[in-house]
């Protein structure tokens, strides 16, 4: 992969835990600051094919995309993150480092309904 492929703007968001004056937690994504000021990097975006899932008796079709993002230091990817892309919300549905010097990320993600 060359950076020159990385020529999509992502957002890096994170799901937080926010305690409500009155009791009990409601959930925040905010843009995930460990790596850049507003949780913005850039990306190499390719879409996946769309699969057919039956979900509570329902034929729900969801579109994908492979995400490659460069490796950084402090940046962790997982369940607790998703990406905003084009205005989209995306789950991360698998996370992998390739390349046994850590150099690049590969996430499949999966549109929010």
């Amino acid at each position: 992969m060359s950076i020159g492929k990385l020529r999509h703007r992502v957002t890096i968001e994170k799901w937080t835990a926010v305690a409500q004056p009155g009791g009990g937690v409601s959930e925040s994504w905010a843009p995930d600051t460990d790596v850049s000021a507003d949780g913005k990097t850039w990306a190499d975006v390719s879409p996946l094919s769309s699969k057919r899932l039956v979900i509570d008796d329902k034929v729900v079709i969801s579109d994908g995309f492979k995400i490659t993002l460069r490796w950084a230091t402090g940046r962790i990817l997982d369940q607790k993150c998703r990406i905003v892309y084009n205005g989209q919300d995306l789950t991360i549905s698998g996370v992998k480092v390739i390349d046994e010097r850590k150099r690049w990320y590969v996430l499949t993600c999966l549109i929010n309904g």
